[in-house]
């Protein structure tokens, strides 16, 4: 009994590392891609901007 004990007390343990190695993957994911995704917004922003601020050329 003392062995099925350990070996359910691992896979608990297992489990929750596990969970806490996956949270902060899909944490740094998603982080990572609303930064990505300001970054652009930020970059067609500039573009307009240069193109309002170019000067006419005739």
């Amino acid at each position: 009994m003392k062995e099925v004990d350990d070996a359910l007390k691992v896979k608990r343990i297992a489990a929750v590392i596990y969970l806490l190695v996956m949270g902060f993957l899909m944490t740094g994911t998603y982080l990572s891609q609303q930064e990505k995704s300001k970054i652009e917004q930020e970059r067609q922003v500039d573009e307009k901007v240069e193109i309002v601020s170019e000067p006419p050329l005739f």
